[in-house]
């Protein structure tokens, strides 16, 4: 496999995590409102 397809592949999932993370702390999911409350 090229180096270029590696990076490409890993960039790919990196996009796919990043955004399953935002989804999720965007719905509250993961760091519910009242624990940012300050």
């Amino acid at each position: 496999m090229e180096t270029r397809e590696i990076i490409r592949r890993t960039l790919e999932v990196q996009f796919a995590f990043s955004t399953i993370f935002l989804y999720l702390d965007f719905t509250g999911y993961l760091f519910p409102p009242q624990a940012n409350v300050k």
